[in-house]
């Protein structure tokens, strides 16, 4: 993690930089010279996130909490400028050649307009949680699970930006839902910006019949994951983990894990930390620790919709995931659709393997959504013989 953080920071912070100075030289060529405070207020902003993110991973007061909201809404709102600004040079060459460089502001104000409608427009529609239901055919499921149903939440980031009320409204969602079960697919904390145990209060109130189940994220384990847990377990979450991660081994975790591998009345659920899924060898031997057993229905709670052929040969019947969110903004979605392919959102097969990958109930950074839906997922489980469809 320090590795990728040493690399990763300085490179990003100097995208950032390069990016404020083309608004820079974007103002000076369509509006004219920079005023003062505007040069000073660019400045100020290129260098926002890091310091913000660093103080709400240390401390919680409301003043931190507004500094890096206001960061990370920045690098939304930066998105949809930077582009407009890009389109605007686009446009502004092809003027030159029609000659036609009068209408240069003008084409430049209605780009910065319909950027500022997206950003509104995100924000809004972030905030808007859809439940979108699926049928998912499992082999050999007992009759007493035909039909029931289960919910699929991921990626809600409680934390700076999703606190404690928005924590309260997933769960009144999922309570209208009355689903017989309920999976989190990791990063149900963002990492930093909130009191767990504040957090997790409200989940107290929820009492699915096969309980709650949950696996860690990658934002759950950035640091020691033992609070998270702790809040978690408090809360009547079932965590399922193999406990056995060598860099996260804390002498308390165990205290709040239940076990990898539950048997929910015929339904087996299992779990995998996201540090034992990013290598193909240690989840390998993390899955055949678990006892699974092929000849019964199985849902893996799996981070990241990777590893697919170690999990298919394993012979688990279902697999549910998160983390994608979709690239969140447009035009990261087609960057995530690229890399994660019909895995990225929704129902997909991988041979016998099927997979269901929540969009992310909440948001990372930014907390805006363009070209992609804020969500918790709807399943209704049927036999391999049911003639219910798959949605």
């Amino acid at each position: 993690m320090r590795t990728k953080l040493a690399f990763g920071v300085p490179i990003t912070q100097t995208a950032l930089l390069l990016a404020h100075w083309f608004l820079w030289h974007t103002w000076e060529q369509f509006v004219g010279p920079v005023p003062l405070a505007v040069r000073v207020i660019l400045v100020v902003l290129a260098f926002s996130f890091f310091p913000s993110a660093a103080l709400s991973f240390r401390m919680h007061p409301p003043i931190v909490r507004m500094l890096y909201f206001a960061a990370v809404l920045w690098l939304g709102i930066l998105n949809y400028i930077f582009w407009a600004a890009v389109l605007a040079w686009v446009i502004h060459i092809l003027l030159l050649l029609m000659r036609l460089t009068a209408y240069d502001k003008w084409s430049a104000e209605v780009l910065l307009a319909l950027a500022l409608c997206t950003i509104v427009y995100g924000i809004i529609h972030s905030r808007l949680i859809k439940i979108r239901r699926h049928w998912v055919h499992l082999p050999n499921l007992p009759k007493h699970w035909h039909g029931r149903r289960v919910a699929l939440v991921s990626d809600t980031h409680f934390g700076a930006i999703n606190g404690a009320l928005f924590s309260r409204r997933v769960v009144g969602l999922l309570k209208r839902l009355h689903p017989e079960l309920v999976l989190i697919a990791g990063d149900l904390f963002d990492g930093a910006g909130i009191d767990p145990e504040l957090a997790m209060e409200p989940w107290k109130e929820l009492k699915p019949k096969y309980g709650i189940c949950f696996a860690t994220g990658n934002h759950e384990e950035f640091g020691d994951r033992t609070p998270y847990l702790k809040a978690m377990h408090n809360a009547g979450l079932r965590i399922l983990d193999p406990n056995d991660i060598p860099y996260l081994q804390h002498k308390t975790d165990s205290a709040y894990i239940s076990s990898a591998l539950v048997d929910l009345d015929g339904l087996q659920v299992a779990g995998v930390g996201f540090h034992d899924s990013t290598h193909q060898s240690r989840l390998r031997a993390t899955i055949s620790r678990l006892g699974l057993d092929p000849a019964k229905p199985s849902i893996l709670i799996n981070h990241v919709p990777n590893q697919l052929p170690v999990i298919e040969q394993a012979g688990f019947s279902l697999m549910v995931s998160g983390h994608t969110h979709g690239g969140q903004l447009f035009p990261f979605t087609l960057i995530v659709k690229s890399i994660f392919g019909p895995f990225a959102s929704g129902y997909a097969r991988f041979g016998k393997l099927q997979t269901l990958t929540c969009l992310g109930t909440g948001t990372w950074g930014p907390p805006m959504r363009v070209g992609t839906r804020s969500e918790i997922l709807l399943i209704e489980l049927a036999d391999d013989k049911s003639s219910s469809p798959v949605k």
